[in-house]
């Protein structure tokens, strides 16, 4: 009888010691994921995205806009003006507030931009006409000025696992655009009515020749505008918090409504008007502004992620 009740207590304690262990394991598990008041901060990064942001921009309807203002000579990538479809940013930054072990607000904002300053040598024309056999030089400048990236707040819903699958829907905010603006070591007087300028100046300038004009430069060009747009977004997937605290992810989105608008767009010249015998500037006016709406399934991203769950 001792030697039963010993035997019977030790599987007593070796049944217990069983349930324990379930009950710490899945409390480890069930600590993995977030829970109601959690926040979760996470890289994500767009591939497709990234592939657009290389392709040539045409100047259709619907193109993506890229930073592709940064090659002032080639006008296929600035055009007069460029309209783009919005998607994930290339990397972006999303923070997530968790509601409950099942839903989510969050917010996703990815931005790019950049501010150019070339610099290039040209003959100084003051210097050349008191000596013809000058090497004087002096500084022509562009500034190129870029931005563009997306902002979406939206609700995340999920099935409160390690391995779940994830969905949701944004309210999209983009914008995508830029401009130039031009400064010239040789100043445009009456008596030099076509100073010495860089080539690649030479190279985009679109000044007609008109009645008052024959000659002018650029001194400002707004021709791409910064274009704004609004939409709706959905994506869905997976994510995996591997260990506490720390998931992976993947998912495919989708904006299949979106409305996008466009600013006035414009290019200041400078010239010698020979009707006032002054050096003035003249506007060209490209647009009024445009707008157009996009629908359709053809604007998909597929994104990654890495997340921190505090």
């Amino acid at each position: 009888m001792k030697k039963l009740a010993i035997t019977g207590l030790a599987l007593l304690c070796a049944i217990a010691g069983v349930f324990a262990q379930e009950e710490n394991e899945g409390q480890k598990k069930s600590s993995k994921v977030p829970s109601t008041g959690n926040v979760s901060l996470a890289i994500r990064f767009n591939p497709i995205a990234a592939h657009k942001a290389n392709e040539i921009v045409e100047t259709d309807p619907g193109m993506f806009l890229g930073n592709t203002i940064m090659n002032v000579e080639d006008k296929s990538t600035n055009p007069n003006q460029m309209f783009f479809l919005s998607q994930d940013p290339m990397v972006s930054l999303q923070a997530k507030y968790h509601l409950s072990r099942r839903m989510a607000v969050r917010l996703n904002v990815g931005f790019s931009g950049g501010n150019i300053n070339y610099r290039e040598y040209v003959k100084d024309d003051a210097a050349l006409a008191n000596d013809p056999l000058s090497e004087q030089v002096v500084t022509d400048k562009i500034n190129c000025k870029y931005t563009g990236g997306a902002a979406s707040v939206g609700m995340e819903f999920n099935t409160d696992k390690a391995l779940r699958f994830v969905g949701g829907f944004n309210i999209v905010y983009a914008w995508g655009g830029g401009k130039m603006s031009y400064e010239y070591g040789n100043r445009l007087t009456e008596l030099n009515r076509v100073p010495t300028t860089m080539d690649k100046v030479t190279t985009i300038n679109e000044f007609v020749p008109n009645s008052q004009m024959s000659y002018a430069r650029p001194v400002e060009q707004y021709n791409i505008g910064v274009n704004h747009g609004v939409g709706i977004s959905g994506d869905m997937g997976v994510e995996w918090y591997f260990i506490d605290h720390v998931s992976i992810g993947a998912r495919v989105s989708i904006l299949p409504v979106m409305w996008a608008f466009q600013p006035q767009t414009y290019s200041v010249y400078e010239g010698y008007n020979e009707i006032t015998g002054a050096v003035q500037e003249y506007i060209s006016l490209v647009s009024e502004g445009s707008n157009y709406f996009l629908y359709g399934t053809n604007n998909i991203s597929v994104s990654f992620s890495i997340g921190y769950t505090f």
